[in-house]
Order: C-alpha cells, then structure tokens, then sequence
C-alpha cells in the first residue's frame, strides 16, 4: 500500500517597528526565507537563525495563542 504524507507549508510575515522576517511553517519546523536582520547577525557571528531569535519566538506565541508583540500576517496566494 503506498501512502503519500503531504504537508501543508505557511508563509508567514513577522514584523517590528523597524524590520521584518518572512518564515515558513510547516507544523514541524520553521525555516527564515529573509530576515532584514540578517546581515547584523552574521556580523556578530550567527549565520543561522537561532530558535531564540525574536521573530521566531513571537511566531511560536502568535501560533499558540493567537496573539503576540509583534505584527504577524500570513502571507497567502492572494498575497502575492
């Protein structure tokens, strides 16, 4: 018996006064498609995004809660 798994992927756009990251959600996992904060993190070392990072942290509590600090919008096909 073949069994296809599919996953469904969020796009979501988490932002601050003064920058913002586009994360993607699988129900797993988070991924960072572009962060304008990347370029100061890798200055300072970090060339990941580590899990503690503050977009990542506030997309977990908006997901858990429904509510966080920080703007967040998911970005659909519509979107676009």
């Amino acid at each position: 018996m073949n069994m296809m798994i599919t996953t469904t992927m969020r796009i979501f756009r988490v932002s601050s006064r003064n920058s913002f990251a586009i994360i993607a959600y699988d129900g797993s996992s988070y991924e960072v498609i572009h962060c304008t904060n990347m370029e100061k993190c890798r200055m300072a070392g970090i060339v990941n995004c580590p899990p503690f990072c503050e977009k990542i942290t506030e997309l977990k509590k908006f997901l858990r809660f429904g509510r966080c600090r920080l703007k967040v919008e998911e970005i659909t096909e519509q979107g676009f």
